[in-house]
């Protein structure tokens, strides 16, 4: 009861992109325990910019990954 929700709406453009994540990604740590954040998604991005959703989600996950190497993903 004592949680408060806003909304949001955004008008979407022709070729817009729309990503959700979980914030196991975004907090994601390397070996110096820098999180991920969203500017490693949005440093995805720009790279494939006629990309499938299936190849956005595999660019994301190779940055993640280059990002953490060998490091699981651990989320609350």
């Amino acid at each position: 009861p004592e949680v408060e929700y806003r909304s949001t709406s955004i008008e979407l453009q022709p070729n817009d992109t729309l990503v959700w994540f979980t914030d196991g990604v975004t907090e994601s740590l390397n070996p110096e325990r820098q999180a991920f954040r969203r500017q490693g998604i949005k440093a995805t991005l720009p790279a494939a910019p006629d990309a499938t959703a299936d190849d956005l989600a595999e660019a994301i996950w190779q940055r993640l990954e280059d990002h953490a190497p060998g490091r699981s993903l651990r989320d609350d």
